[in-house]
């Protein structure tokens, strides 16, 4: 196996390369990158300039609520997925997010919500109560 300083490649000798960074920040960059595709290909409601603003770097999944979420307490929700809102439909297989919590209005069960994943949990947004 042949190095290389500061960032390039290495050849592994098996025919695989491994491609190195020069600076952390270049790292933390496509980190953030692939963190962002396999975020989006799991299925969360991407912002398009449209919906209440959410601090960048935040998840926002669209859902709806699988049982009552009242204000102050916390339940599940289950998401949807589409390529428009057109096509949303129940995420297959069906994913289910739990220990929402409910900061604002009581949200009766098969309601429309959004969810915000923030560095202390998931909290939901209700559209419809």
């Amino acid at each position: 196996m042949s190095e290389s300083n500061g960032g390039g490649s290495v050849d592994n000798g098996d025919g695989s390369t491994v491609y190195g960074f020069a600076r952390l920040s270049d790292m933390a960059r496509v980190d953030r990158a692939v963190r962002t595709v396999e975020t989006v290909q799991a299925g969360p409601l991407r912002q398009r300039g449209r919906g209440p603003a959410f601090p960048p770097g935040h998840l926002v999944f669209v859902g709806k609520t699988n049982g009552a979420i009242n204000k102050g307490t916390s339940g599940s929700v289950d998401l949807w997925v589409g390529s428009t809102s057109s096509t949303l439909a129940a995420s297959s297989p069906l994913v289910t997010l739990t220990g929402v919590y409910n900061r604002f209005a009581d949200a009766a069960s098969g309601k429309w919500v959004f969810v915000v994943r923030f560095l202390w949990g998931d909290e939901l947004f209700a559209l419809e109560c």
